[in-house]
């Protein structure tokens, strides 16, 4: 790819929570030409780097912004369903090179037996069960119809669960907010299910590593940490951070309750990241137990 300029110019969709905001320190730090497009609702968090404000659900808000615009890449992070995606590609449609599309391990349909999810496994062709993994794969559907076309290539990310500082969901701090108090940490099923966290550097670090690189064109990659454990580790190793013992109480799949928490599933969900490695050398650097440290640093904080 012929960078713009000689520096690739990188358009980020979010850019300054959680995900999107690592991503962009991180950038920043490699030296791109970096552009975000949000709502403006965080205030100005990266000061000195245009931003571009509009609600990418308003169509008419996004051409008007993107008029004129080109980018070597655009990486979305806060795309989640096959409308908006498509509404934030028609806007620059012909003026970008590749689009890097932030989806989900929850694309996977459900597989049998105790194995990882890979690239090629069949995808959710209905919200039932799990409508998040559904609409994200829509989303997907459409890049993939595009891909190549108009000079633009696309990748997809798939990660399970990404955790770390700045972290906006309740599953981690709620673990530390209930460990903290001594209170009951809430586990649906048995807890020994496997699942997979990763740390959101090793994400963000992942997403550069493909960003005008060719071989990460037209593919789709797994992306998680290096440790899979049991639902149960992990709720007492991230107790253990906080010097706090884990009061785990076990749910029937049939009671209810409020907790984010439940957001784990009772059955199996970790992925084979096999093919980032050996297409991109892509390999998670952060264990789990530094990760968790270094996320309960932060949540003390807030």
């Amino acid at each position: 790819m012929n960078f713009i300029d000689g520096v690739m110019k990188i358009l980020v969709l979010g850019g300054t929570y959680f995900i999107g905001r690592k991503l962009t320190k991180k950038l920043l730090e490699d030296e791109f030409d970096v552009t975000l497009l949000n709502r403006g609702t965080r205030g100005n968090v990266f000061p000195g780097i245009e931003t571009l404000i509009a609600d990418r659900h308003d169509a008419e808000k996004m051409k008007t912004v993107l008029r004129g615009k080109e980018y070597d890449a655009v990486v979305d992070v806060s795309g989640y369903t096959r409308d908006d995606t498509a509404m934030a590609f028609d806007s620059l449609r012909g003026r970008i090179g590749q689009y890097i599309y932030l989806s989900s391990a929850a694309v996977y349909a459900p597989v049998s037996g105790r194995r990882p999810f890979s690239e090629d496994d069949a995808k959710r062709r209905t919200p039932l069960g799990n409508e998040y993994g559904y609409k994200k794969w829509q989303a997907e559907e459409f890049l993939w119809q595009e891909d190549g076309k108009d000079g633009c290539r696309t990748t997809a990310i798939r990660p399970t669960y990404v955790y770390g500082p700045h972290d906006y969901s309740r599953r981690f701090r709620y673990i530390f907010e209930q460990a903290e108090n001594r209170r009951p940490i809430l586990v649906r099923g048995d807890g020994e299910n496997m699942i997979q966290p990763g740390y959101v550097d090793d994400l963000a670090e992942a997403i550069v590593k493909m960003a005008g690189n060719p071989a990460a064109y037209g593919e789709a990659f797994n992306i998680s940490g290096a440790e899979t454990v049991s639902v149960r580790q992990l709720v007492r190793e991230a107790a253990g951070v906080l010097g706090a013992e884990a009061n785990i109480a076990y749910l029937n799949e049939d009671e209810k309750t409020d907790s984010e928490f439940l957001a784990f599933p009772a059955f199996d969900y970790f992925v084979d990241s096999g093919k980032a490695k050996d297409f991109l050398g892509i390999i998670p650097k952060m264990g789990l137990a530094e990760g968790l440290e270094k996320t309960a640093e932060w949540w003390r904080k807030i």
